[in-house]
């Protein structure tokens, strides 16, 4: 929000932002993100069957999905929305990869990019999909995957939020930090660490943990254990 509490809606929020004039009730709300939730697993269900696991052990990854601590305490909270979106919209892009379904890969990586900044990460993992799967796909098409698809992300972004600076990672508005892209990635790769190791475990949950706590160099260790 802006200091006068009006909302600032860019194009990585609208989604999430727009149902929220719809659902506005709480009851309403954690019913809506049950279901999302439900559908994120079961999305994930499907993927990993197309991906050639079996019944068994893709009902097992579902499973996992609807209990793990992470997911579950983002709709516990009742501020999972965004995420929740990203979710279905990501592996809902994979699973139309898989099906060859050209729409739905349109679909799930649009919902996925203007539900929450994190949504990006769409762009790499639906050709990680195919790349796994070992699916054929025309040059032509991978040339405009490589080369339109994050020049219309960009292009979106900057549209709708022209104040961004994309090379910085940095809000120019006087009242925003400067952040550089460097510190946001060591940052983003500390939290992802830390969320993979908390799913593990199940302890160390908080609603709202200070990722700014981690210091340079665990930033620099979480990005080489991730790799």
């Amino acid at each position: 929000t802006d200091l006068w509490g009006r909302p600032q809606v860019d194009l990585a929020r609208v989604r999430p932002y727009l149902m929220t004039l719809v659902v506005s009730s709480p009851g309403a709300t954690h019913v809506l993100h049950l279901v999302l939730h439900t559908t994120v697993a079961g999305l994930v269900a499907w993927m990993f069957s197309a991906l050639g696991l079996s019944l068994l052990w893709a009902s097992v990854a579902a499973v996992f999905v609807l209990v793990n601590p992470v997911a579950v305490e983002a709709i516990a909270h009742g501020t999972g929305l965004a995420d929740l979106l990203v979710a279905a919209g990501t592996v809902g892009a994979c699973v139309a990869a898989l099906r060859r379904c050209w729409w739905g890969i349109v679909v799930g990586v649009a919902v996925a990019v203007t539900s929450k900044e994190s949504g990006i990460v769409s762009l790499a993992l639906v050709p990680l999909a195919m790349w796994y799967s070992q699916i054929r796909y025309a040059r032509t098409w991978w040339a405009w995957y490589v080369v339109v698809a994050p020049t219309v992300l960009v292009g979106g972004i900057w549209w709708f939020h022209p104040n961004l600076d994309l090379y910085g990672l940095v809000n120019r508005d006087l009242y925003s930090d400067q952040v550089t892209a460097l510190s946001w990635g060591l940052v983003q790769a500390a939290a992802t660490l830390r969320l993979l190791a908390t799913t593990l475990t199940g302890t160390g949950m908080t609603s709202d943990f200070d990722y700014d706590l981690v210091t340079v160099p665990w930033r620099f260790a979480s990005v080489v254990t991730l790799v």
